[in-house]
């Protein structure tokens, strides 16, 4: 199974700081990691139609183009998407969660296990293993397109001017735990037609004994370029901003 990543270029925020500290990190592990670029995601694209490929190109804010890439780079070839800021971690631990794909075809790492707080099922889309060509993704990939195409429609009758939205429920984890949880008095589980396909994996972003070591990198998170300033004042589509 494949380790990859993905990096944009070109826009702010994205061309200021460069990967290639964790790049070198999971080449090391793995030689056969890989590092996407928008250039091997367009393509991909075409699967959800015509216009799929040109929404995700009008996408100004790193973050938000990721989520996307991610899920259409794991429908594509499956195997392990690490996030940037990913170290590699406990080798054992790193195989069995490969092994497990042998039984499900989406693992997804949940913190809400380790949490001193009463949540539940806090998952993570920073980190996520699949197989290939899993309908599961297809459907994943619907949904944040879905969205997005909502969201540039919401932008253009305002003449292009920011309306107010949150990446993390357009494309992000909240996207994916409402297309495959369901909310119960606990909080929530999986939809009873996933609980076969789909693995919950504890993961303690506090402890080096994981098989993905998360927040390790973070030079391209700080400041007003994280995805979670930006979004505030700027649109999500158009022409990204120098």
């Amino acid at each position: 199974m494949r380790v990859f990543s993905y990096w944009t270029d070109g826009f702010r925020g994205a061309n200021t700081w460069k990967p290639q500290l964790g790049v070198d990190q999971w080449t090391a592990r793995m030689p056969d990691y890989r590092l996407f670029s928008d250039a091997d995601v367009v393509p991909l694209l075409s699967l959800w139609g015509k216009e799929a490929a040109r929404l995700f190109e009008e996408i100004r804010i790193p973050a938000c183009r990721s989520d996307v890439a991610r899920l259409v780079l794991l429908r594509e070839f499956g195997g392990l998407y690490v996030d940037m800021h990913c170290a590699p971690g406990d080798c054992n631990k790193l195989s069995l969660v490969f092994d497990k794909l042998a039984s499900c075809d989406l693992v997804i790492f949940d913190e809400s296990f380790y949490s001193t707080i009463d949540r539940h099922t806090a998952i993570l889309n920073g980190v996520l293993a699949a197989r290939p060509a899993t309908e599961i993704l297809d459907q994943l990939v619907s949904a944040a397109l879905v969205n997005l195409a909502a969201h540039r429609s919401a932008e253009n009758a305002e003449g292009q001017a920011h309306v107010a939205y949150d990446i993390y429920k357009l494309t992000g984890p909240w996207m994916i735990w409402h297309e495959l949880f369901r909310r119960t008095e606990n909080g929530g589980e999986l939809r009873p037609e996933y609980s076969d396909r789909v693995t919950l994996w504890p993961i303690d972003g506090d402890c080096e004994d994981q098989p993905v070591l998360t927040d390790r990198h973070n030079g391209y998170r700080r400041g007003d370029d994280h995805w979670t300033a930006r979004q505030k004042t700027e649109c999500l589509f158009g022409e990204p901003q120098p």
